[in-house]
């Protein structure tokens, strides 16, 4: 009877890289790097953490859905902004610190 085989250091490289995933705080942090493609992203963290096609894909709907968040916020911000005399300076930016902190306050369970 044949003795098992050891594995190639490369099967315990690609081993260990695939036992870890794409940190949520590094994926945001990517995903604000508004000069690169989600797909692009997605590629760099498939290299680097081994991912396989689907979570590759499902890498690129999470940085977009990051860069929803933040055209969302920025949106928020641009029709609070005292454009039109309407609201004062200072009334916008204390609703931009209470947005803010309201924002920076959550948590949810994806939070590292």
């Amino acid at each position: 009877m044949p003795l098992p085989t050891t594995p190639k250091i490369e099967q315990m490289q690609l081993a260990l890289r695939r036992s870890k995933t794409v940190p949520s705080s590094k994926l945001v942090w990517y995903a604000s790097k508004l000069d690169h493609a989600a797909s692009d992203i997605a590629t760099e963290f498939a290299a680097e953490y081994g991912l396989k096609a689907e979570e590759r894909r499902q890498c690129v709907r999470a940085v977009r859905i990051v860069r929803m968040g933040q055209r969302n916020l920025s949106r928020r911000i641009q029709r609070q902004w005292p454009w039109n005399g309407e609201r004062s300076q200072e009334d916008f930016m204390d609703w931009l610190q209470t947005e803010l902190h309201h924002t920076d306050d959550h948590s949810s369970e994806s939070d590292e």
